[in-house]
């Protein structure tokens, strides 16, 4: 009889830990895909290349700044008659009729440019040229109004198209 309640308990036993064993291969098998889950997270998340918000709103904030600043640059009046120096540019294309104290259109218009320039862009540490431009022959050729804090190699470009008496003018605007 004692050998039967022994033998009892010990088939009890190996069945407990039969059952134990078994749960235990099986938290063992949830963990390994749980880690394996994990990885493959992991991994597709390093695959998403990087949203750097802060350059997204740099250069959104750049192409804004040259459209903006060359739109109001064209509208903005100068002290010369009370002309806009989109009128001031029309009138230096078609011959410079126009004079400014003892410049000629041109002239005041190059210094007056020069000068808006340098207290916007360059003092935010932008570099730009600036030129205006004169349709001829179904290209456009610089006036020799060239304004630049230094020659772009790479740049954002833009433009505005001046419709004046005899032909067309181009302002154009690049930030390096």
């Amino acid at each position: 009889m004692v050998k039967c309640q022994k033998l009892k308990k010990f088939n009890h036993f190996r069945l407990y830990m039969h059952y134990s064993k078994r749960a235990q291969i099986e938290i063992l098998g949830i963990a390994v895909v749980i880690l394996v889950l994990l990885a493959g997270t992991i991994f597709f998340i390093n695959l998403i290349p990087p949203l750097n918000s802060r350059s997204v709103v740099v250069d959104v904030a750049r192409t804004e700044i040259g459209a903006n600043t060359l739109n109001t640059l064209l509208k903005t009046t100068t002290p010369c008659k009370q002309l806009k120096i989109s009128e001031l540019i029309t009138d230096c294309v078609d011959g410079a009729a126009i004079s400014c104290s003892t410049q000629n259109s041109c002239e005041y218009l190059q210094g007056q440019i020069g000068i808006i320039l340098e207290q916007t862009l360059a003092e935010w540490g932008i570099d730009y040229q600036f030129d205006i431009l004169e349709l001829q022959d179904a290209d456009y050729v610089s006036k020799g109004l060239e304004i630049k804090t230094k020659t772009c190699k790479t740049y954002e470009h833009y433009e505005q198209i001046l419709p004046t008496q005899i032909t067309l003018a181009k302002a154009s605007l690049d930030l390096c």
